[in-house]
């Protein structure tokens, strides 16, 4: 698929933390996968900026006010935070383990909307197969997978 989480409308979740935090804006890192609200950052990042830990640092470097918050598969920056709410760090934790949640779950309803796709438009069996095991290794985040064929 061209743009995961297509489900839940990621953009509509990030602006939701920037109104909630009173942010100017949000940016997700995720996975290698770079989302922010107002849109339209995330493609300047990406193409300046080789590394998340440099995409970090570079950050802020150029906005004085910027509040990080880790995740576990990556991080989520609030820009110019709190200008008129004051949030502490235990509720930007919970906000961002949230949205993780969201985003774990909707990524494995996006790769079996892809798996029904792939097994509906393929009838040649071998080439079937191998689609199916690269999805379920990434619904199930395994490296390797194998099929037993009995006749």
């Amino acid at each position: 698929m061209a743009r995961p989480f297509s489900i839940i409308g990621i953009g509509t979740r990030l602006e939701s933390l920037a109104a909630f935090s009173g942010s100017s804006g949000v940016i997700l890192i995720w996975n290698g996968h770079v989302f922010s609200y107002p849109e339209g950052q995330e493609k300047m990042l990406q193409e300046n900026l080789h590394s998340v830990g440099e995409m970090i640092s570079s950050l802020m470097e150029k906005i004085p006010n910027i509040r990080s918050v880790p995740l576990r598969n990556g991080r989520l920056l609030f820009l110019k935070p709190f200008q008129s709410i004051a949030i502490d760090d235990r509720t930007l934790m919970f906000l961002g383990e949230e949205l993780e949640k969201e985003i774990e779950l909707t990524a494995v309803f996006d790769t079996l909307s892809e798996s029904s796709v792939v097994i509906s438009s393929n009838l040649n069996l071998n080439e079937l197969l191998h689609n199916v095991m690269r999805l379920s290794e990434a619904i199930l985040d395994i490296e390797i997978s194998a099929v037993l064929l009995m006749d």
